[in-house]
């Protein structure tokens, strides 16, 4: 049986959020240099995330993390699992 508390805990991805959706960074799809990456731009498990723009045909995304504003192809950010989304 699925609720709709369920359904909110469900995992999602960086790449699946709407503007202005703040959302906590789980875990990475993936190990490597990529995910290096990632993480040294502050992008790292428990981070608060906030989606602010996503180019017109959808890459790249901007997200403000730890008050800094980042660029992030849309296909490394469909490697980071994130939960607890709050839509804005």
């Amino acid at each position: 049986m699925t609720t709709k508390n369920n359904k909110d805990l469900a995992k999602h991805t960086l790449a699946e959020l709407a503007p202005g959706d703040v959302a906590t960074v789980d875990t990475f799809g993936s190990v490597g240099q990529t995910v290096r990456r990632i993480m040294t731009l502050g992008i790292n498990p428990g981070a608060t995330v906030k989606l602010i723009r996503k180019a017109p045909l959808g890459d790249p995304l901007e997200l403000e993390v730890s008050g800094c504003l980042l660029t992030l192809r849309a296909e490394d950010a469909a490697g980071v699992l994130v939960n607890e989304v709050r839509h804005g």
